[in-house]
């Protein structure tokens, strides 16, 4: 779930000159923090992870390069959209 969460904020981006701010998202609990943002002095799109306000990875590249472009750099927050997703879910390969 949280995969998907850091994928869709890493969507948000669209090219453009570098963005200082970055987009916060915390667990429900709130000891969970991941921060998407852009690098200024690359323009190119990382994250980090903290814990308890602990890191637990430091500013790591967030990017995508295809054959129809390269997603990883010039990159800058277009849009954030925020919302409340609720969704249960089962893990049938999971021990109990």
């Amino acid at each position: 779930m949280a995969v998907l969460s850091l994928a869709a904020v890493g969507w948000a981006f669209a090219q453009d000159a570098s963005q200082k701010k970055g987009i916060s998202v915390k667990s429900p609990d709130g000891r969970m923090e991941v921060v998407v943002s852009t690098a200024p002095s690359k323009a190119m799109p990382c994250y980090t992870v903290t814990y308890d306000g602990k890191p637990v990875i430091l500013e790591s590249a967030l990017g995508l390069v295809t054959d129809v472009g390269d997603f990883s750099t010039g990159m800058s927050v277009a849009d954030t959209e925020y919302k409340d997703v609720e969704k249960d879910y089962t893990m049938p390969q999971v021990k109990a």
